[in-house]
């Protein structure tokens, strides 16, 4: 039943965002399938991990469309960590009790700011940081890229995914430290063997 919701999902979210965050939503659906072969996650979830997705942009876009354009979000074995900025503190609240209201969702990790004053200079910036951390860590051969997700956000990074080793993650967030003009790092990574990538899913939401 998830995998075809896909079909009906994605065409509603691509009306309304640009081409290039269209073609990352659906193909990501495709791709992830085939890079979760490389990691921690097995393939059939990092299939519902795009579902998720997908269905939490319809939500978030169906709520407010200002809601939906501020936000961001990044699901691993269910855990969906939301950034972003919106203006109004309902909004955020909102936003979590959208989150848990999807099918297959496990823990919400709430980062969102309120009142966003980046402007188009934080948001290069923002995305600079992101680009400059990625670049290192695909750089490390001590470090398997694939496992991690990186946010920026008013030069805060954000980590989720999963590692392999305390010192993998460590090596991980010396890297991001050490990307010029970021203040501050968090990370909401697992270990491969954290009981919570298991945990059972509720079945009525948070």
């Amino acid at each position: 039943m998830k995998r075809s919701r896909h079909r009906i999902l994605a065409p509603a979210i691509c009306a309304v965002v640009t081409l290039s965050g269209c073609a990352e939503a659906i193909v990501g659906v495709a791709a992830r399938g085939a890079n979760a072969a490389l990691e921690e996650r097995t393939v059939g979830a990092a299939i519902d991990d795009a579902t998720i997705k997908l269905e939490l942009n319809a939500a978030l876009l169906d709520y407010s469309g200002d809601v939906f354009r501020g936000l961001d979000s990044q699901v691993i074995e269910g855990r969906v960590l939301l950034t972003g900025t919106v203006e109004q503190t309902d909004d955020a609240i909102a936003a979590v009790r959208i989150a848990w209201s999807i099918t297959g969702v496990r823990e919400v990790i709430d980062e969102i700011q309120t009142s966003n004053s980046s402007g188009v200079g934080g948001l290069a910036k923002d995305a600079w940081i992101s680009a400059q951390l990625r670049t290192r860590l695909l750089s490390d051969a001590d470090v398997w890229h694939l496992n991690y997700t990186i946010k920026t956000n008013s030069r805060v990074i954000y980590l989720m995914g999963i590692a392999s080793s305390p010192e993998e993650l460590l090596r991980v967030v010396d890297h991001a430290r050490s990307v010029p003009d970021v203040e501050r790092v968090v990370s909401h990574v697992l270990y491969r063997q954290d009981p919570r990538r298991t945990a059972p899913i509720p079945a009525t939401g948070g």
